[in-house]
């Protein structure tokens, strides 16, 4: 008797799968072999039991896939404040809507981004007022 083999070829949908199940290094591996599939927007059959369209930064969140929502975060540029759908829902919303027992954390993540970003804009601030009284003095 023979075997057979079957091959899947790897889909977006795949993608989004793995984000759901926080199979960080199967991301990892697809997000290198598809980097622009790292922010794409794809159909997830969600848990409302519709079809929505997400990213798999959103998918992640929503199930509080903490490893790869943290790798998206912190390896890549997708928008955090992208929204799709008809609902136009964002990551922020998946993370808090989405009843997983990490919620929590996932939404201290994107929380601890916008701090991040908060300060860093306020130290760039700073250093330009530093100069505002040097540029003044040269008129």
């Amino acid at each position: 008797m023979s075997q057979l083999t079957v091959e899947i070829e790897d889909t977006f949908a795949n993608v989004l799968e793995l984000a759901a199940n926080n199979d960080l290094d199967e991301f990892k591996r697809f997000v290198g072999q598809n980097p622009v599939a790292i922010d794409e927007v794809g159909d997830w059959y969600g848990r409302k039991k519709v079809i929505e369209q997400r990213t798999p930064l959103m998918v992640a969140a929503t199930y509080g896939s903490l490893d790869v929502l943290r790798f998206i975060i912190n390896h890549s540029s997708a928008d955090v404040n992208r929204f799709c759908g008809i609902d136009k829902t964002t990551a922020l919303h998946c993370a808090a809507s989405g009843g997983s027992l990490n919620a929590i954390e996932a939404v201290k993540s994107f929380f601890l981004l916008v701090l991040i970003g908060t300060v860093l804009m306020l130290m760039a601030i700073d250093q330009l007022m530093l100069l505002l009284p040097l540029t003044n003095s040269l008129m």
